[in-house]
């Protein structure tokens, strides 16, 4: 929360400590990122270890849902007249979801039950547990499960072409708004470009309830949806009014839906199917090493192997979040490339815009492609 008032006052502070104001705003943005997705992460574990294996595409379609209507509400602050109790629009929805997210994650917390790992005396130093666990973490990546892995490259893929839409989706709207209406001023084109968006959720989230009602292949959906999401960003060339536009927003929220739903649900699934970790030795050295308060009746390997599970779920969904930072980083440079070499040749930024949303077709296939590789059966909640 801190973070949230951080960017929406940071010209306030950028003049009161004699910093730039763009430094303080930039790194309140990385660092907001950051904990945000260090809280994404730590909410999607929590699923995987508190959910059964056969309830995990339930309890992730929730979490869809949850996601959307997220979206949705914050769409709608942007569109209430937030100025008269703030000052600005800016300062208000920060403020909002700050105290949005405080309130979420707290119930969350106050309702979740954890063990608590009390650590022996002589505990290794902190270097060597450092140490420790980066060692873990490569063992990790070097031999993932092929399952996971899989998944884990429709994440590259697909991110990489979602992020160039969520970065840019409004202003390209927003721009062929304006061309329609050229004398329409800055504030209508910043909330057509808000109402695409709006209608954006609205779909998602129609379709976060209702997909998962039906049984149906959460593989080839997720493939499915890819293709809509590729045939979407061809569109975007022949769109020349601001209707066409809506269509096209409208048509992603189909695919978002998806995005938020298949790879958590089959990354618990797998998760939770994975062989045990270590050999009865290895648990018998944790269990001399550590002394562990049991908040549930559980004792000796059952609670140590449930100790160990718990690590390995934080790691899994730590290298799925990953796999969806490391396409933004990608998406930043090459959008940065296109407008740098396409841009400046054109009188309106759109034409730009719609050749970095275009470059997203191929990736979204390449996605599409991915899922045929990742193993498929029918669910029903």
């Amino acid at each position: 929360m801190a973070l949230f008032c951080t960017f929406a006052w940071s010209r306030e502070i950028a003049e009161s400590t004699r910093l730039p104001t763009a430094l303080v705003a930039i790194v309140s943005v990385l660092l907001l990122d950051i904990a945000v997705n260090v809280c994404n992460t730590s909410c999607r574990t929590i699923v995987i270890d508190m959910i059964p294996k056969n309830r995990q595409v339930l309890a992730n379609a929730w979490g869809g849902r949850m996601t959307s209507t997220g979206h949705l509400l914050s769409y709608f602050l942007g569109s209430v007249n937030l100025e008269s109790m703030f000052g600005t629009q800016l300062k208000g929805i920060c403020v909002l979801s700050g105290v949005a997210l405080f309130a979420c994650v707290g119930i969350t917390c106050l309702s979740v039950t954890e063990r608590v790992l009390i650590a022996p005396f002589d505990r290794p130093s902190k270097w060597a547990q450092l140490r420790f666990k980066f060692g873990v973490l490569w063992q990790h990546v070097t031999n993932l499960d092929p399952e996971l892995a899989s998944i884990f490259r429709v994440q590259l893929y697909g991110w990489f072409s979602w992020f160039t839409f969520m970065f840019f989706g409004a202003t390209w709207a927003s721009e062929l708004w304006r061309q329609s209406n050229p004398d329409g001023t800055t504030d209508d084109s910043a909330r057509a470009g808000a109402w695409a968006l709006t209608l954006f959720s609205c779909s998602a989230t129609f379709f976060s309830f209702v997909m998962p009602l039906f049984p149906l292949n959460l593989v080839l959906f997720w493939g499915i949806s890819y293709v809509v999401y590729a045939l979407a960003m061809v569109a975007v060339g022949f769109a020349t009014n601001y209707n066409w536009v809506l269509g096209i927003f409208i048509t992603c929220g189909f695919s978002w839906s998806f995005n938020m739903w298949a790879p958590f649900s089959l990354t618990g699934e797998r998760v939770h199917q994975l062989p045990a970790i270590g050999s009865q030795d290895e648990i018998s050295s944790i269990e001399s090493e550590t002394d562990v308060v049991a908040c549930q009746e559980l004792e000796g390997d059952d609670l140590v192997a449930e100790e160990m599970f718990s690590e390995e779920s934080g790691v899994y969904l730590g290298l799925l979040m990953s796999s969806i930072m490391l396409p933004q980083i990608a998406s930043t440079i090459v959008s940065f490339i296109v407008f740098r070499l396409i841009g400046s040749g054109h009188d309106n930024d759109g034409y730009a815009i719609g050749v970095t949303l275009r470059l997203g077709t191929v990736v979204a296939l390449l996605a599409a492609y991915a899922t045929t590789k990742v193993s498929s059966r029918p669910i029903s909640l």
